[in-house]
């Protein structure tokens, strides 16, 4: 079996957040495909360090001693059997919801969501139909945990747990030490210690990764069912620093959590922002990935700003201040190490993300708010002029070199085996457009940087700009040298939108969007090098050397519409014209399902969603451009 062979209804993802960087995922038919699939996720240093906590939860209900439903689960020594379309009815809004057919004419409703402000989860069992004949139908739900790191897969130790159910709860230890996540429920709680072996993950397996688990039960829930009576399974995480939700508590809830997620834009964005006692920040994507500097301030001005959460921008650029290191910020916080200071971006886009901010509060900000914030701008654009790490710096000509040999400092930063797949070492040209537009806002209340920026407007349309090619390169002084890399990539975009001061007139980026649209555009986003390019590749797929290889040597990146379609807006081209770009965004804001925001597609048709299933930037550009183009989201 490969994850291609997997009906298309098992490929759909659902996602739940608990905002402290724990998350819930699985498929929509309920069917785990990837290590990552957990019920409850949580994150034991938040929003790091997390772990696997509630993997797995096994439903069965019967009628007597007849079973009517189990919940599906795949496993090693069957994993060459083809895979069924099943019945289940899944609806995403304003929470997971499953219809699982029990008899002809009965249904089990199950629903689940997660409570970001007592970092609790749900579970919600109920009938739907006519029973029929069907009577004394009970319920057993099954609890299969991990305490392991979630990249990582458990062993089933069954003989170093402990289990105990005190006052309605069920309390787990692991050599003494009690498990984060509590059990309670409407139903009773038994204590039965079971391992289930060989838990198969096709997605793992067709990514080159270790792809069977074996998961420790410590006991199960029983409830009956009927009566017109929800039944419900709380599952609560112990180590919130918040107050955590009582069952009795969980009706109203419901109610005040249905009204939250009334507006479905709002809510969507919410689930990857993340409000600590170490930082207020932006998951960069789920499962996989935590807080990253470069994607939270991509992220930031469609997250927050196009969504009015205004004081949670506040926030979040107020935490990242007090990590700037010689005019950088870092852009991640490993599990077990320090701050990683390895992007040239981060930092730019943190200044243009903090100009927007105050460009929407103006004078309605705190004195000490806006002095945070201004001595940030300050220390990393006097960092980037007398140059800081890895050769970042900008020379005489006003233009920003970066680079060293074994780096990839840019967006672009796929490695495999240390060796970077686009160094890209010299002066990149969205770097520039980032630069420049910095120093065009900067300039403003400091005469110094006017003059640099006026060096640099030159020097850039004279770098950069080939009309006869009808682009702008995306390297110039590669390596040090005179030598211009003129792959034609999307990077260029950025001198011409998505940031608030285009770097070409309207007469030279006609031609620019003119072979866009003919070599990057795809009905998805733009793919990350021209497809007529001999290092194309079409595909995201294969081992993780093959995927690397691809990440952004054609593989189609979402996010990046928002600055084509503001590019294209710029140029003067009608919204009729982007025909392609704008259906995408319906599709995506007419998801009342699943929802899934893909980190990547494929370049080549069919376009396959690739990657981390939920990305923040691509929702947050998304976001951007559909409120550029007026539609309703």
């Amino acid at each position: 079996m490969t994850c291609i062979e997997l009906p298309p209804a098992y490929k759909e993802e659902w996602l739940e957040t608990d905002g402290q960087g724990g998350y819930a995922l699985g498929t929509c038919q309920l069917l785990r495909t990837r290590k990552y699939h957990s019920w409850y996720c949580y994150a034991s240093k938040p929003p790091i360090e997390r772990h696997g906590g509630l993997k797995h939860l096994e439903v069965v209900v019967r009628e007597g001693a007849t079973e009517l439903y189990r919940s599906p689960a795949l496993f090693y020594q069957n994993r060459n059997r083809e895979i069924s379309e099943v019945d289940v009815e899944f609806v995403g809004s304003p929470w997971p919801r499953w219809k699982i057919p029990l008899t002809d004419t009965l249904s089990l409703i199950q629903e689940y969501l997660m409570f970001p402000e007592s970092r609790s989860a749900v579970f919600c069992w109920s009938l739907e139909g006519h029973p029929g004949g069907a009577h004394d139908l009970t319920l057993d739900a099954r609890f299969f945990i991990s305490d392991v790191d979630h990249h990582q897969l458990y062993k089933g130790r069954v003989g170093t747990w402990t289990q105990v159910v005190e006052a309605d709860e069920l309390v787990l230890q692991y050599e003494g030490t009690e498990f984060p996540l509590r059990f309670s429920g409407s139903g009773r709680l038994l204590g039965s210690p079971e391992v289930y072996h060989d838990f198969y993950y096709p997605v793992e397996d067709v990514r080159g990764y270790e792809s069977k688990e074996s998961l420790f039960s410590p006991g199960y829930m029983r409830c009956r069912l009927g009566g017109g009576e929800k039944q419900y399974l709380l599952v609560t995480c112990h180590r919130s620093h918040g107050s955590t939700l009582q069952l009795d508590e969980v009706p109203q809830a419901l109610d005040r959590e249905r009204q939250r997620r009334s507006d479905a834009e709002d809510f969507r964005s919410s689930q990857f922002i993340v409000s600590t006692h170490e930082r207020s920040s932006v998951i960069a994507g789920y499962p996989w990935f935590t807080d990253w500097g470069r994607d939270t301030f991509i992220a930031l001005r469609g997250l927050c700003l196009e969504t009015g959460r205004v004081h949670v921008a506040r926030d979040i650029l107020c935490a990242w201040a007090q990590y700037i290191d010689r005019g950088m910020i870092p852009n991640r916080f490993p599990d077990e190490s320090p701050c990683e200071y390895n992007s040239v971006d981060a930092s730019l886009w943190y200044v243009v993300s903090a100009y927007a901010y105050l460009d929407i509060v103006q004078d309605h900000v705190r004195t000490t708010v806006r002095r945070i914030i201004e001595d940030a701008i300050d220390a990393i654009i006097e960092g980037y002029r007398k140059g800081t790490r890895y050769n970042i710096g900008c020379d005489d000509d006003g233009l920003i070199y970066a680079g060293e040999r074994g780096y990839a400092l840019t967006w672009m930063d796929a490695r495999y085996e240390g060796v970077p797949i686009t160094p890209r070492i010299g002066k990149p040209v969205e770097i520039q457009a980032l630069w420049l537009n910095i120093l065009a806002r900067a300039s403003q209340k400091n005469e110094s940087y006017k003059r640099l920026f006026e060096i640099g407007c030159r020097s850039f349309y004279k770098q950069f700009y080939s009309a006869s090619m009808r682009q702008l390169y995306d390297v110039v002084q590669v390596n040090g040298s005179d030598e211009k890399d003129a792959s034609f990539r999307p990077n260029q975009l950025f001198a011409l939108g998505g940031l608030p001061f285009a770097l070409l007139d309207q007469g030279d980026t006609q031609g620019i969007l003119d072979r866009v649209d003919e070599e990057l555009l795809t009905p998805y986003g733009l793919r990350t090098l021209s497809n007529r390019d001999a290092a194309y590749c079409p595909r995201y797929e294969g081992s993780l050397k093959d995927r690397d290889a691809a990440y952004h040597q054609g593989t189609v990146w979402p996010w990046l519409l928002g600055v084509y379609l503001e590019s294209s807006l710029r140029a003067g081209r009608s919204p009729q014209r982007l025909g392609p770009a704008m259906h995408q965004l319906q599709r995506v804001f007419a998801d009342r399902a699943a929802g899934m925001t893909p980190e990547v597609y494929d370049g080549s048709e069919p376009h396959r969603p690739c990657g981390c299933p939920f990305q923040a930037w691509t929702l947050a550009e998304y976001i951007r451009a559909a409120h550029l183009l007026g539609i309703e989201v």
